[in-house]
């Protein structure tokens, strides 16, 4: 959106934090966006495409305005997501994405916040992003998401107890990345199971312990509840509500879909079942699909005045030093890509940098 960068600058100047990160909204929302995606199906196909398109912008939301800032206040940290987010380029600069993990902007994350750096959520900074192509392109994207949190869980499990961290920062990452595991059973458990017990045998007496346990998760799950309406209200449009009042109270469905994810994904892990970084295909408007479902190609090669390579990220140099900006980064070299297909925007005519800018 035209006020995220902005909205992400002013958060990380005046929290002092190393990272922000920022939220996620699926922009192809509307059905004549998704025309021409019924394949066989025609019209119901169709239907089925922007069905899913605001099921998972629901979720998107659900997920960055009310799960996210409820990990952070808990957990004392946030994470990294990959994307609309903005790093203190000195926070970042001594960090890469490991290539043996399927979610490596989790895994910078994890390093990132062992090494004391502060990250913190603003989903008041929007971006918006295409909608997967189909069922097939999404569970897959998903099956990625919970094997890359899943790695980096096991990965870093001893990691967070041998750090330097305080005894809250290490329980804080112990809860967002191992305690997912307990958190989705005791989402099934309390979501699920419980309610069918209670309604097979009401009036069952319990106990005070068990009412009192009910009492609690019934105040919990009130507050949630008052909390979603009112970010519904300030930060979506009205006509995103039906679809994330929808998504909100068929909890219960969505647990057993996340519990499935970490299943699988933990057999995966176990059973050395790595089925490679695959990317994830994309619903274009038009109707067509951008980016096939096949493992990710290596980065094009670049060229132009006076550039010999480009790294993702270059050490500090003597200008640093001198007070040259530090916030971000600075295009110093005009560049062009040998794959000219791959690029979605194009500099021409007074937009294009002359030789050396």
């Amino acid at each position: 959106d035209a006020d995220c960068l902005t909205t992400l600058m002013v958060f990380l100047l005046q929290h002092e934090v190393d990272c922000v990160q920022g939220s996620t909204y699926i922009r192809n929302r509307t059905l004549a966006a998704h025309a021409g995606r019924g394949g066989g199906c025609g019209a119901l196909g169709q239907v089925l495409a922007w069905l899913l398109a605001n099921i998972i912008d629901a979720e998107f939301f659900v997920t960055y305005f009310i799960w996210m800032p409820a990990i952070e206040l808990i957990g004392q940290t946030g994470f990294f997501g990959g994307s609309v987010a903005l790093w203190r380029y000195h926070s970042l600069v001594n960090f890469t994405f490991s290539t043996v993990v399927q979610t490596e902007d989790i895994e910078c994350s994890a390093r990132a916040v062992l090494s004391r750096q502060k990250i913190r959520f603003c989903p008041e900074a929007r971006s918006g992003e295409l909608s997967p192509a189909n069922l097939r392109a999404f569970w897959r994207q998903r099956q990625r998401w919970a094997m890359g949190w899943d790695q980096v869980s096991i990965l870093y499990f001893d990691a967070i107890a041998r750090s330097n961290l305080s005894f809250r920062e290490k329980a804080g990452l112990y809860y967002v990345f191992p305690g997912r595991w307990m958190a989705c059973s005791i989402g099934l458990i309390a979501g699920i199971v419980h309610p069918i017990v209670a309604l097979v045998y009401a009036g069952y007496p319990w106990g005070p312990w068990l009412n009192a346990e009910l009492l609690i998760g019934g105040a919990f799950y009130s507050v949630s509840t008052c909390v979603m309406l009112s970010q519904l209200v300030i930060h979506q449009a009205w006509r995103s509500w039906a679809f994330v009042l929808l998504f909100y109270f068929t909890g219960p469905v969505y647990l057993c879909f996340q519990a499935s994810l970490v299943l699988y994904s933990l057999f995966s892990i176990i059973a050395k079942r790595d089925n490679g970084w695959v990317v994830t295909q994309r619903a274009l408007p038009s109707g067509t699909a951008a980016g096939a479902e096949t493992p990710a190609r290596a980065a094009p090669a670049l060229s132009g005045p006076g550039l010999s390579s480009l790294s993702p990220f270059r050490k500090p140099s003597a200008a640093d030093a001198a007070g040259e900006p530090t916030l971000g980064f600075t295009l110093t070299r005009y560049y062009t890509v040998d794959r000219p297909d791959s690029v979605s925007g194009e500099l021409d005519g007074a937009d294009a940098p002359a030789a050396g800018d």
